[in-house]
């Protein structure tokens, strides 16, 4: 169950929170400590919530809202709640970040994703990273939201299923069956109602509650959680609680290659040659820290790419440090030679133009 507003959920009582949990027999708690506006704000909560939770056996997965105005000071504030330790050293099991669309106020793009994920990935670790995602419509799907972008980064996708006055079935079955071609999915419910948007003003039903369950079981979903404990009715909380939900092992991830903690051991790195580094002004970049100064545009070709429907990750390197990244989704294959640029932000005072480069491209299909 996802916990929004933390003194709106049991009056902000960790104690209560978790006996309600065990209660409906939960496994995880998924609780907001952070976003661009206010960083990292949830210190006193994970305080309150990690140490009872797991005396209980549930696991705490922290979230946040990241508008990626700028990606590397998102990934700071981030890497704070990963950094968070209990007296005894206790941590929260995971993260998830909540990709919302422009029409939040967010500056998305692959790029702006892709950045963003790759440093939540380094900062942690060997622990779960999720992306709560917008449901995979036909528009999103082809190319209107950065799946694949985001997929190197990720151990699962946690799409948005609300229904609201359609049959909740469909969407769930749809949504599982298109991301799980990319990474394993948790699903998120709705267990509120739309009222205060002038939607649906009644809260779903026990029943509908049961049939989405069933429908993501089925198409193979880990598991399922709803949004919110604030709101969730007690028709709610009786049906998830008394359905009968089978265990799913997590699929075990292919290791990640050594030195290069963000991308998985099973993507294949095509060489790459950088063939010209030229500078570009960019007065007002908020991608970059190095607002109103000269940055760069780096030219390589890649070579030897297959054939096939391939989704790449650029990575532009100088001195073993990333300087810019860029992402291709859905590339067709089968040319010999690709060009492609990417703008980078200089590491120090001068130009790193004409200055030996190399990148990486790493490709799945």
């Amino acid at each position: 169950m996802w916990i929004w507003e933390w003194n709106s959920s049991d009056g902000g009582d960790a104690d209560e929170i978790v006996q309600q949990a065990v209660s409906a027999g939960l496994h995880q708690l998924w609780i907001r400590v952070g976003d661009s506006m206010n960083g990292f704000y949830g210190a006193g909560e994970l305080d309150d919530l990690v140490p009872v939770a797991h005396a209980h056996g549930i696991a705490v997965i922290a979230w946040g809202f990241p508008y990626l105005w700028n990606p590397v000071n998102d990934a700071q504030w981030t890497a704070q709640i990963l950094n968070w330790r209990a007296p005894d050293g206790q941590q929260v099991d995971g993260y998830s970040a909540d990709i919302e669309e422009e029409t939040e106020g967010v500056m998305l793009s692959a790029q702006r994703a892709a950045v963003y994920l790759e440093l939540v990935r380094q900062a942690a670790g060997s622990r779960l990273v999720v992306a709560t995602v917008y449901p995979p419509t036909d528009a999103d799907w082809d190319g209107g939201y950065p799946y694949g972008a985001m997929a190197p980064y990720i151990d699962a996708f946690a799409p948005m299923v609300y229904w609201e006055c359609t049959e909740p079935s469909t969407d769930a079955a749809l949504d599982v069956a298109r991301l799980s071609t990319l990474r394993p999915v948790d699903v998120i419910g709705e267990a509120f109602n739309f009222a205060d948007v002038g939607g649906r003003t009644v809260s779903p039903s026990g029943a509908e509650i049961t049939a989405f369950l069933s429908a993501s079981q089925r198409a193979g979903a880990l598991g399922a959680s709803f949004w919110v404990w604030q709101e969730a009715t007690s028709d709610e909380w009786a049906a998830l609680s008394t359905f009968p939900w089978s265990a799913v092992a997590f699929p075990p991830m292919p290791s990640r290659v050594k030195g290069n903690s963000d991308v998985r051991a099973n993507r294949r790195a095509f060489p790459v040659k950088v063939t010209s580094v030229s500078a570009a002004l960019e007065p007002y970049n908020l991608e970059f820290t190095n607002q109103g100064v000269p940055a760069e545009v780096v030219t390589f070709t890649v070579s030897s790419v297959p054939a096939g429907n391939l989704s790449c990750k650029i990575d532009v390197l100088r001195s073993g440090h990333i300087v810019g990244s860029t992402s291709m989704n859905s590339f067709s294959g089968g040319s010999r030679v690709l060009a492609e640029s990417v703008q980078v932000a200089k590491i120090s005072g001068d130009t790193f133009a004409g200055r030996p480069s190399n990148a990486r491209v790493i490709c799945h299909p």
